[in-house]
């Protein structure tokens, strides 16, 4: 752990506090938002799901534990809206299927998560990222079968609202806009989500368009 908050954070909590005074909201709550936000990515540079939780528990209310969640979901919304990594934590993978993973499913060697019988009823293996692999070794503890997460689909979603966190969904929803963002294609976003039309694709690309357009030439024009 750092005692000093990296440059790259530094910036964009700037950049977040003055884009909420922008939009006419209350700066004070601004302020404290990047505080709290501070404190955590002091602790947790590269932070993960797991990291969150641990700082959440670390407050002794309830009140003020909503009210760090809060922050941590506002900045995390503002980080999708720009195309950032949004910390990081998703899969793209449903909630249904995260409640139905099984420990004997990963391979966390590969970086890989299988999936039996999805939405669509077909298999198919999704990629884990570096943080989404530690996160999976952090519920796992060394058990090799049983569920990954011991909850339900219900539970998930309990857990998500009791932590003021974005819907399961909306994590699905960002890890999709994120890879489309930075180059990944629309045939690929498509089969990792497990989709069995391009039309959800198609929806985010749509408004992402002009954003992809812009990227795509900027990364030409770079080589």
């Amino acid at each position: 752990m750092t005692k000093h908050i990296t440059p790259h954070w530094k910036s964009q909590l700037d950049v977040f506090e003055l884009d909420w005074r922008l939009v006419g909201l209350a700066p004070r709550t601004a302020a404290e938002y990047v505080r709290h936000l501070h404190s955590c990515l002091v602790l947790f540079p590269e932070p993960t799901a797991m990291n969150a939780k641990q700082w959440l528990e670390q407050c002794p209310t309830a009140p003020r534990r909503r009210y760090k969640a809060c922050a941590l979901r506002r900045f995390a919304k503002w980080l999708d809206a720009g195309g950032d990594h949004c910390m990081n934590w998703r899969t793209g993978i449903r909630r249904s299927e995260i409640a139905r993973a099984q420990a004997e499913h990963h391979g966390l060697v590969m970086g890989i998560l299988t999936i039996p019988v999805s939405k669509t009823g077909k298999f198919r293996t999704v990629p884990l990222s570096p943080t989404a692999i530690e996160a999976l070794k952090g519920f796992l503890k060394g058990r090799t079968t049983g569920s990954v997460t011991q909850l339900t689909s219900d539970g998930i979603r309990s857990v998500l609202r009791r932590l003021n966190a974005p819907p399961a969904h909306a994590w699905r929803r960002g890890w999709a806009v994120h890879a489309l963002r930075n180059g990944v294609s629309e045939v690929s976003v498509r089969t990792i989500a497990g989709w069995s039309s391009g039309a959800m694709v198609a929806r985010y690309t749509a408004a992402l368009s002009n954003a992809l357009a812009v990227s795509e030439f900027e990364r030409l024009w770079s080589k």
